[in-house]
């Protein structure tokens, strides 16, 4: 494939799922309805990837499950990319592959479930991917939301239960056998459920008001309708 232009070294690609009822955060629905998960789902995508430009030593990709909706396009085309695969294993594989075989010598995926994530967590994981192979930015639900790597290995994300409180504990376990040395960063938190939504909400009282800005129209518009989380 050829050199996309103002190829760095390192490359982040926001792993995110196409905004569409139904297809998001159905572990919030109740009390949300279906397409107030899917607007919550876009705020956080739309925010989190306006917030990952600020990260200037790094290109900045946008991997999605399926075609995104014209409608709020965040990425240009060069920018953005399908997911492909079965299982989240095969996907973050495939966009390893994807992303590294353009000439980046360092990638890291992070979720979009986790918008008030600190970029310097990232920009330390770049760094730590400098002198390791692997690097995991673990969650507090036993998952994590960011991890890196610089080359790929054909089984690194085999015989792992994603979306459960074993994921990161299995990805170690496959590290470790297939030889991969990993760093880890500072723990985060995603946002799956009620309890997450109002941890959130307690944060973003505490964060500049310039922060994630579609986010918090969200939940102005959620205390509006007297919507109880």
């Amino acid at each position: 494939m050829a050199t996309q232009p103002n190829l760095m070294s390192s490359a982040i690609v926001l792993f995110a799922k196409a905004p569409i009822a139904g297809n998001v955060k159905t572990r919030l629905q109740p009390p949300l309805s279906a397409n107030e998960a899917s607007e919550l789902h876009l705020a956080f995508v739309l925010d989190f990837w306006e917030r990952l430009q600020k990260i200037t030593n790094a290109s900045i990709y946008l991997f999605c499950d399926r075609p995104w909706p014209q409608r709020n396009e965040p990425a240009s085309r060069e920018r953005y990319g399908l997911q492909s695969g079965g299982d989240l294993g095969e996907r973050m594989l495939y966009c390893f592959q994807e992303i590294l075989g353009r000439g980046h010598k360092r990638a890291l995926i992070v979720g979009s479930d986790s918008p008030t994530l600190p970029l310097s967590y990232l920009e330390a994981g770049l760094e730590k991917l400098r002198y390791s192979d692997a690097v995991l930015g673990p969650s507090d639900d036993g998952g994590y939301y960011a991890i890196g790597c610089c080359q790929v290995k054909p089984r690194m994300f085999e015989k792992i239960h994603w979306s459960s409180v074993r994921t990161r504990e299995e990805t170690d376990r496959a590290f470790v056998r297939e030889g991969i040395q990993r760093e880890l960063l500072p723990e985060w938190y995603d946002i799956d459920t009620t309890e997450d939504l109002r941890r959130l909400t307690a944060e973003l009282d505490l964060l500049p008001e310039k922060i994630l800005p579609r986010t918090r129209a969200w939940f102005e518009y959620q205390r509006a309708s007297n919507v109880s989380m």
